[in-house]
């Protein structure tokens, strides 16, 4: 199956938007997507703005057994440069169920 949303958030201090997608590309494959952006006015470290963005592969070997892949992206930038972060993120996994 496949699968979509949009979210739209308002509060007093942030505004953001999130987007997430899934589809089984097989019985045994899921592909999934997400993204978000949102912008913080008036923060502990002022305003800011942040970008996150994953990706990922989740293959299903057995009822007990599953591999992923996953990026991830995530940035945050801040009016205060020590509030400011960047990461870039790729794990390979293997889970296993007794």
């Amino acid at each position: 199956s496949s699968g979509a949303a949009v979210t739209w958030q308002t509060t007093s201090q942030s505004t953001g938007l999130s987007l997430q997608w899934s589809h089984d590309m097989r019985p045994d494959l899921r592909w999934t997507t997400a993204a978000s952006y949102n912008v913080v006015t008036g923060g502990f470290g002022g305003n800011s703005t942040s970008f996150a963005f994953n990706t990922g592969l989740l293959y299903t070997l057995s009822e007990s057994l599953s591999a992923s892949v996953r990026y991830s992206f995530f940035r945050t930038t801040s009016q205060n440069a020590l509030f400011s972060l960047y990461e870039d993120i790729f794990v390979v996994d293997v889970t296993k169920t007794f």
